[in-house]
């Protein structure tokens, strides 16, 4: 029943948002993750006051790693690579998800200072979700699992709006 609420907010959001231009958009958008989150994980106004700014620097921290991980793999691409480049790529690869896994358990540990475990594992949930509707919404994709992931998607991505 709650997430059927939560929907039509999160749609008027995303209308507002569309319409807006790219700056704009991103901050619309940055704004109805916040209100969607804050409202499925049940922030209370104490809990949001604390959470916010450990989430973003949380946010900011994995949007780096994956960044450094889609420069790795466009490196990786090149057949002329020799079995030594590749293994060092590799061997690379498996460091930064060592350190996102790692990044993961240290977020979550603080996390835990604010938020029930019940609460985490909601914001777990409902960040997937986010991404999952504004990928169906601003795509124009069919709903996640009709046809399939969208292409790219492994559902823990953190939204890219460069």
């Amino acid at each position: 029943m709650k997430t059927l609420l939560l929907i039509p907010l999160f749609l008027l959001f995303m209308s507002v948002a569309i319409a807006q231009p790219d700056q704009s958009k991103k901050e619309q958008i940055e704004s109805a993750k916040i209100a969607y989150i804050t409202k499925r994980v049940n922030l209370t106004p104490s809990q949001a006051k604390t959470f916010w700014p450990l989430y973003n620097e949380f946010s900011d921290k994995r949007k780096a790693l994956k960044q450094r991980q889609r420069e790795l793999d466009q490196n990786m691409g090149s057949l002329t690579a020799t079995d030594k480049e590749v293994e060092a790529a590799l061997n690379q690869l498996f460091e930064l998800k060592k350190e996102r896994l790692q990044l993961e358990i240290t977020y979550n540990d603080k996390f835990k200072t604010i938020l029930s475990s019940r609460q985490i594992l909601e914001l777990y949930k409902s960040e997937k979700d986010f991404l999952r509707i504004l990928r169906e919404k601003v795509g124009g994709r069919p709903p996640h699992g009709h046809h399939g992931p969208p292409p790219g998607f492994t559902g823990d991505d953190e939204p890219d709006f460069d």
